[in-house]
C-alpha cells in the first residue's frame, strides 16, 4: 500500500491545481490570445483552438500575449513553436509578447531565433 500524506505538511501553492487563462480577441487584423498562469499540457489543446480560431477569422497577425504566464513546462515550449509553425504556414505573422520568465526560457533554450519577440 502506498504511504500516507500529511497534506498540511504540503506547500498549498504546490497542492492547487494548475490553472491557465486564456482569452481571445481580434483587433481590425491583429488576432490577440493572451495567457496567464501555467502553460503546460493542460491547456496546450485550449490555446490551440482559440488560435486557429482567429486564424479562420481572417487575421493578417496573431500575437500570443504571453506577459501574465508565471509559469511553462516543455509541452508549453512545444506548443508555441507548433503554433508558430502553422501560423507562419498559413501566410500569417506570428509574435508573442512575453513575461520576464517567458523571454529567459526562451532565450535559455535558443528559441528567440525563432520565436518573434516584442515589446
Amino acid at each position: 500500500m502506498g504511504a500516507d500524506v500529511d497534506n498540511q505538511d504540503r506547500d498549498p501553492e504546490r497542492a492547487r491545481p494548475t490553472v491557465l487563462r486564456v482569452t481571445s480577441r481580434r483587433d481590425e487584423s491583429l488576432g490577440i490570445v493572451s495567457l496567464g498562469g501555467e502553460l503546460d499540457m493542460d491547456g496546450a489543446d485550449q490555446v490551440v483552438t482559440e488560435v486557429r480560431a482567429l486564424l479562420g477569422a481572417g487575421v493578417e497577425r496573431l500575437r500570443i500575449d504571453g506577459v501574465a504566464l508565471d509559469f511553462v513546462d516543455s509541452a508549453g515550449l512545444r506548443t508555441l513553436l507548433a503554433l508558430q509553425a502553422e501560423v507562419s504556414a498559413a501566410g500569417v505573422a506570428f509574435e508573442v509578447a512575453a513575461s520576464p520568465h517567458l523571454t529567459r526560457l526562451l532565450e535559455l533554450t535558443g528559441l528567440t531565433d525563432i520565436l518573434s519577440l516584442i515589446g
